[in-house]
């Protein structure tokens, strides 16, 4: 494990979550507010997507010939 991937992971981890209950407290805020689910769906899955397309990329280490 690199810092690098524990960081990205936490960010993952606590970065949804808090997005999610941000969404969360929002619809409790503006009970009357219609919400557009397609736009949301549509949102989530090009960020999901740009999240894999700068996802930290694992190199394989060369081994020097004994």
């Amino acid at each position: 494990m690199t810092p690098l991937h524990a960081h990205t992971a936490l960010f993952g981890v606590y970065g949804m979550l808090g997005i999610g209950l941000v969404l969360f407290c929002l619809r409790g805020l503006k009970p009357d507010l219609v919400w557009n689910e397609g736009s949301v769906g549509a949102l989530t899955l090009a960020w999901f997507v740009v999240g894999l397309w700068f996802r930290p990329q694992r190199r394989p280490v060369l081994q020097k010939a004994a």
